[in-house]
């Protein structure tokens, strides 16, 4: 009984410590704070969603969604990805559509992203977002290496 006893607290201990010291696989998504935008709804805040905030050369497409706090009713949206400082477009597509909690996923294919140069690339997933003739953009960074 105490064998078995032991041999049950070992295992529990291994497998255990593989769940706690196992380090993250999935990457960190890129997140834009909390902006309050006056003129959408009393409260309403927007944010910009990626699914990583780095994207290695095995990386296929940068997946974002832009999201609501619930306090701004429906909202329109146009996205794309830019290069930072020139206002330049990266990507060759827009999306566009309306929300009003959380935008669909939006995915944006790497090999329709247009190269600046040969190093790591920052670029910028933007979100327009609009309610009547108001207009507020938000925007987070990623890092491409491809």
């Amino acid at each position: 009984m105490k064998k078995s006893f032991k041999l049950v607290m070992l295992c529990t201990l291994a497998f255990g410590s593989l769940l706690v010291f196992n380090p993250k696989d999935k990457a960190e998504a890129a997140t834009s704070s909390w902006k309050t935008v006056s003129g959408f709804g009393s409260g309403c805040q927007v944010r910009v969603v990626t699914d990583a905030s780095t994207y290695k050369s095995t990386a296929s497409t940068i997946d974002a969604y832009g999201q609501t706090n619930g306090k701004c009713g429906t909202l329109g949206y146009t996205t794309w990805v830019d290069f930072p400082g020139d206002g330049a477009q990266a990507s060759e597509r827009t999306f566009s559509g309306s929300f009003s909690s959380k935008t669909s996923t939006r995915s944006f294919g790497l090999n329709y992203i247009r190269k600046y140069s040969d190093n790591p690339q920052r670029l910028y997933v933007y979100f327009n977002f609009t309610k009547g003739s108001k207009s507020f953009a938000d925007n987070v960074g990623v890092t491409v290496y491809k």
